[in-house]
């Protein structure tokens, strides 16, 4: 197994997994049950006991600003934001620029905010997802515009397979507040639903987990993101953070 260092956000619910499963005992036939009122003993995990780990440099100039994490890492590139609003920047596996583009805007084939940046490197597309704008804009990889569709309630989206999406869902906007949070698969063509999948649970709920660190210099505090999707070996693990379940999502369906 290997794994990115530009990755490395996805494994804290992986490895919040890991431990919950050393905390019980389970068979083929049992659900995996965990008392989160009793006392666990804790485990201290060395990432490269477990993956090998592979750190990228990426450039940077004062024409080529990196201003966030890397959102996409495949075989190939890395995509992230960039120091002009809107703009996208492409590196190769050594870190070195490929290219920048950028479409932000309001009009025809724009987007006017990156919610969520995916890469098809099969299908040779870039995919923007604007929240916002309700939308999802395709680029190919020298990033120019081939279609846009919508996304209506989507509010992460993850590469499911060389066809669709695996998308959280969730209402953004607040027209319908009753709306339950849910999980489904959307066609990469032309952003059809092709399957709801629902997790259980009766009634929505939120959570922040925040850090709070005072000192001379005032107060700083910082919010993680919920990753209600996290990959692994044999498929997806699917997080609502209203359910007191977690589930395996398998790539056959």
């Amino acid at each position: 197994m290997k794994i990115d260092i530009c990755m490395r956000y996805l494994l804290i619910i992986w490895m919040m997994a890991f431990l919950c499963g050393c905390a019980g005992k389970s068979t083929d036939n049992e659900v995996l049950q965990i008392d989160l009122n009793a006392e666990h003993s804790s485990i201290r995990l060395n990432l490269k006991d477990i993956a090998d780990v592979t750190y990228i440099k990426l450039a940077s100039n004062t024409d080529l600003l990196v201003r966030s994490r890397a959102l996409v890492c495949n075989e190939n590139y890395i995509l992230t934001k960039g120091g002009e609003t809107g703009e996208i920047l492409m590196f190769d596996r050594e870190g070195q620029p490929v290219r920048k583009f950028s479409h932000y805007g309001n009009g025809p084939h724009e987007y006017n905010y990156i919610t969520n940046l995916r890469m098809d490197e099969k299908r040779g597309e870039i995919y923007v997802h604007d929240v916002f704008s309700r939308k999802i804009v395709v680029y190919d990889l020298n990033g120019e515009y081939i279609r846009e569709f919508a996304s209506g309630d989507a509010r992460f989206i993850y590469n499911f397979n060389d066809d669709a999406f695996l998308v959280y869902n969730t209402e953004t906007n607040r027209v319908n507040s009753d709306l339950k949070p849910y999980f489904s698969i959307l066609a990469k063509n032309d952003g059809e639903i092709q399957k709801k999948i629902e997790v259980p649970f009766s009634s929505g709920k939120k959570y922040d987990l925040t850090v709070t660190k005072e000192g001379d210099d005032g107060r700083f505090s910082y919010t993680a993101m919920h990753l209600p999707v996290v990959r692994n070996s044999e498929g997806y693990i699917l997080n609502e953070l209203s359910s007191d379940t977690i589930y395996q999502y398998s790539y056959v369906s």
